[in-house]
């Protein structure tokens, strides 16, 4: 009997080993797609301010921000406020900024922080589903710096200073 439940308990450790190892390694290979996946341009789904298809492939060939971003988010507004007071800076730059909000909430944050109107400033809806299936979990604010190879050249999580990310633009 004793033999029966030292054979029973080296399994069950032998067999949570083997489910926590299996885990590791599907983590592993998550992170590694998603980060080959993103080292250039992603194809997104996205939608502009007037709810018609936006397509990152359009743009100019420009440096390019994708700027992933909530309205309710403290960082997110500062980041917002330091963009709009740089706006100078990025000229020669595409900021797209994307949300899984309301095309109506995106566009009164768009205006709340003075960012409409300027040719290379995008505000964008994406569905939640879909940046999940691209970009994996994000934090906000987000930020991917493409080139103008459109290969990734840096990427921020959290709030970062204008200054920090014209670094990777010149």
């Amino acid at each position: 009997m004793r033999d029966l439940m030292i054979w029973v308990l080296i399994m069950t450790v032998l067999c949570i080993i083997g489910w926590m190892a299996n885990a590791s390694f599907a983590r592993l290979q998550q992170k590694k797609a998603r980060t080959t996946s993103l080292s250039t341009f992603p194809a997104l789904n996205l939608l502009s301010q007037d709810s018609l298809g936006f397509r990152l492939e359009s743009l100019p060939l420009e440096p390019v921000l994708l700027i992933h971003f909530n309205s309710g988010c403290d960082h997110c507004q500062y980041e917002a406020a330091a963009i709009k007071a740089s706006t100078d800076k990025f000229i020669g730059v595409q900021l797209v900024f994307f949300s899984t909000e309301p095309i109506t909430v995106i566009r009164q944050f768009s205006e709340q922080y003075g960012l409409t109107g300027y040719s290379n400033i995008h505000f964008t809806k994406i569905n939640a589903t879909d940046a999940a299936a691209t970009l994996g979990t994000l934090a906000v604010p987000h930020i991917f710096i493409y080139g103008i190879d459109r290969k990734l050249v840096m990427e921020f999580r959290g709030e970062t200073k204008p200054e920090a990310i014209l670094k990777y633009l010149q």
